[in-house]
């Protein structure tokens, strides 16, 4: 089977109205023949536009008794037993003809008489009508797929902008990723500073209405050395009341708070408070460390320590 028969055969080959054996044939040549691939697309879309409907001409010559020299008498028959609106075009063409030919046969031996013309508008109207339904099939078939495009473009649409969301999203999580793992990186850093061994940190004891018993110079003065970064401190009140928890408040001279230290609980058994605090949080001058008792939120001022700081 060459090309020209196999393109011939190509909308009815779409339409699975061929015999087996024309089938296999078409496929074999297809399946070696790029220029008919190319072809079938094109038949596909062709056949979805107008529905793989038989060409006006050849119904004509069908009616006519007139061969068509491309198209098969078996395979018209065929299309035209399975696609009613082929079939009803025939039927009217046919029709018209008959008209034409009743109309026709005593024109040569009288002239034109009045049922005469009368049959010619009838074939006229027949022929109107052949033409009419032909292109409303055409229009039809247009507004179909012109529908079809449009759901197509739309369809399109909705997935570009699902793409774009979907892309937005994942760059946003990616943004957040990259922000948990710089958290986690923050985290181990702090995680080895504070395990990491404190060497020469000062420990202060401080004791109500005294100033620091230990740790101190002779004038009871607490020297912070340069390059020290915590200072541990310890009080240690003449007596303690039973309380939820205790709060520390460190304030200068002025009684301005400069440091707040909430939810301290006491040393078994001494009943001590230990806690440390950066260096440079303590500013020079006399401080005072004011200790309260903490009952549902409520504080209960218990005992003052003072001490001096120089640097």
């Amino acid at each position: 089977m060459d090309c020209k028969q196999v393109r011939e055969l190509l909308p009815w080959h779409l339409n699975g109205t061929l015999e087996d054996s024309e089938k296999k044939k078409i496929s074999e040549h297809l399946a070696t023949c790029s220029e008919c691939r190319r072809e079938l697309v094109e038949t596909r879309f062709a056949g979805r536009a107008h529905g793989a409907h038989l060409p006006t001409e050849v119904l004509l010559g069908r009616a006519h008794g007139v061969e068509s020299p491309t198209w098969d008498r078996q395979l018209i028959d065929s299309h035209l037993e399975s696609c009613e609106e082929c079939s009803q075009l025939s039927q009217i063409l046919e029709h018209s003809r008959l008209l034409r030919d009743a109309a026709q046969a005593p024109l040569a031996f009288k002239p034109r008489s009045a049922s005469s013309r009368r049959s010619w508008r009838y074939l006229a109207v027949a022929a109107g009508l052949a033409a009419v339904l032909s292109g409303a099939g055409w229009f039809s078939a247009w507004q179909e797929l012109r529908s079809r495009n449009l759901e197509s473009a739309s369809r399109q649409a909705s997935l570009e902008d699902e793409v774009q969301r979907l892309a937005d999203q994942n760059q946003n999580l990616q943004q957040l990723a990259d922000s948990g793992r710089q958290a986690q990186d923050r985290v181990r850093q702090l995680e080895q500073r504070l395990t990491a061994p404190r060497l020469n940190t000062p420990v202060f004891d401080l004791f109500p209405g005294d100033p620091t018993l230990r740790g101190v110079d002779d004038e009871g003065t607490l020297t912070i050395s340069q390059g020290t970064k915590v200072v541990t401190l310890t009080l240690n009140p003449q007596s303690l009341d039973a309380h939820a928890t205790y709060d520390v408040e460190i304030r200068d001279a002025s009684g301005q708070a400069i440091l707040s230290l909430p939810g301290l609980l006491p040393q078994k058994p001494e009943d001590y408070f230990a806690f440390a605090v950066s260096a440079d949080s303590l500013p020079e001058g006399t401080l005072s460390l004011i200790l309260f008792g903490v009952d549902a939120g409520r504080r209960t001022q218990l005992e003052t320590f003072r001490m001096k700081v120089r640097r």
